[in-house]
């Protein structure tokens, strides 16, 4: 047998048996795959968080910052009351200073990461507490999931900011 002659070298693999080649494929497609992922997921869900009237709600702040001040002068303090598996709240408002009660407050639970639970109700004052602090306030519940709420309470001219744990 001639030199010229000799068998093909056994260790010469075909390129799909090539280990290097795959890594080199490999950080493309993994890529390709996350970015799909990803515009799957920009597109299914809307986070809701920047509004279209940016400007206004922006100059509305100084006001609701008024509201906030309002209610620290007046010493009103609110705690809500939530069974677990209760159909209604409570609220008491309790005050420093002697003062009339609204009729009704506008209760605002404000989910911390999506909007679409948001939910608002009104609450209205128990005839029994009319005349004594604290002032109690019921209303139905809202369906509420589980996770952390910023509940916001409101009347004509403050407002109070508190936080609630719904297990």
């Amino acid at each position: 047998m001639s030199p010229s002659a000799a068998p093909a070298d056994k260790s010469e693999r075909p390129w799909y048996r090539q280990p290097y080649l795959w890594l080199l494929i490999a950080f493309p497609a993994i890529s390709v795959a996350a970015g799909l992922a990803t515009l799957f997921i920009a597109a299914k869900s809307w986070d809701g968080l920047v509004v279209d009237d940016y400007y206004r709600r922006g100059m509305e702040i100084n006001s609701d910052l008024d509201r906030d001040r309002a209610a620290a002068v007046r010493g009103l303090n609110a705690a809500l009351e939530l069974e677990p598996g209760a159909k209604r709240f409570r609220i008491l408002l309790a005050a420093q200073s002697a003062q009339a009660a609204p009729q009704a407050l506008r209760v605002s639970f404000l989910h911390r990461t999506r909007n679409g639970f948001d939910r608002q109700v009104n609450a209205t004052l128990l005839p029994a507490s009319a005349g004594a602090t604290p002032f109690i306030y019921e209303a139905a519940t809202p369906d509420l999931v589980r996770g952390r709420w910023d509940v916001l309470i409101e009347a004509a001219n403050w407002r109070l900011l508190q936080e609630f744990t719904v297990f």
